[in-house]
């Protein structure tokens, strides 16, 4: 995840939030610098009871859709980093983070 210091106002921002609010961003591209970023602030977000909307690609995780897709971007994210070996147990690792963020 990216450095407090290199985005000092961002984290302001989410550490002002609090439960029953919604994070609002134009796009997922001005939130996180990677798909890692993006997954560890949003599950943070949901962990304290924050919603998270992006306007450009429609993601709404205070919906069950919205969280759904989220769930899928996560996999996505989980299967593109993993480092392709024979005893790779990817199916584990995926249903892992996935209820990691549901919860």
């Amino acid at each position: 995840m990216t450095s407090r210091s290199e985005r000092e106002e961002l984290w302001k921002a989410l550490d002002y939030l609090r439960e029953g609010d919604t994070l609002v961003v134009p796009s997922l591209d001005r939130l996180g610098r990677s798909i890692q970023d993006l997954i560890a602030i949003v599950s943070g977000l949901r962990k304290r009871g924050v919603g998270f909307t992006s306007l450009h690609e429609a993601l709404d995780t205070t919906t069950p859709g919205g969280r759904l897709v989220f769930h899928v971007f996560a996999a996505l994210a989980v299967i593109s980093s993993l480092p392709i070996k024979r005893d790779c147990d990817l199916g584990s690792q995926v249903k892992d983070t996935v209820f990691d963020l549901a919860a």
